[in-house]
């Protein structure tokens, strides 16, 4: 039988988005600043400070697809300037022009990718809600590597009700040659406490889960 105690439920109210694109030069990927007027310059640390923040959703959809990524579908409430700009520079703007390729290793290309790629942080469930320890308390963080899909951003207006803008992320495997590190810095402090390393995608890996512990009071 199950453990009644590690029963989880609800998510925390955020996803982090960061901007991300291939060094000039060497193996690993550049994050951006990004603001209501777009892709800034190079951004040394991440914070989550310096990701774009969606923190008024109503449901978070996990799809975890066979061939190992996964896909992130949003109902949510953020419709701003930074938000319209984020989906306007990062979303595919050729839909079919480039179809999406798996190659002889597994690794997985989407055809479709806009100009940059993405970087998204998802604070998920806590395990051991019940759990009276706080130091016993973790929430599920899943780190992933991809595109925003292009539908993103499609909304139904209607009189008197908030408009609910989609938002789709799918994940890719991180190309041959490169590897994607996502310091421990990223991680938002006020909802967990900080990893102790940094996260790692090598080449082939699109998505990565950790448990970590919640923020101490």
């Amino acid at each position: 039988m199950a453990d009644k105690t590690d029963l989880t439920m609800g998510m925390a109210n955020a996803v982090d988005i960061f901007v991300v694109k291939p060094k000039e030069a060497g193996t690993g990927y550049d994050f951006y600043a990004f603001n209501d007027t777009g892709i800034g310059e190079i951004v040394t640390s991440p914070t989550a400070t310096t990701a774009i923040r969606l923190d008024v959703i109503e449901q978070n959809a996990l799809e975890y697809q066979s061939d190992g990524t996964i896909k992130v579908t949003l109902t949510q409430y953020q419709n701003d300037v930074k938000f319209r700009k984020l989906l306007a520079d990062n979303r595919p703007t050729t839909v079919g022009t480039r179809p999406d390729k798996t190659m002889i290793d597994g690794q997985k290309i989407l055809g479709s990718a806009g100009r940059f790629s993405i970087v998204q942080i998802v604070y998920g469930n806590l395990l051991n809600d019940f759990e009276t320890t706080p130091a016993n308390k973790k929430r599920l963080i899943i780190t992933a590597f991809g595109n925003i899909i292009a539908t993103s951003g499609s909304f139904t207006g209607k009189d008197g009700e908030y408009n609910q803008p989609t938002y789709e992320f799918q994940s890719s495997s991180v190309p041959t040659g490169f590897t994607l590190t996502v310091p421990k810095g990223a991680y938002d402090t006020d909802i967990i406490t900080a990893p102790s390393a940094d996260t790692t995608l090598n080449a082939g890996e699109s998505v990565k889960e950790a448990y970590l512990q919640i923020k101490q009071s």
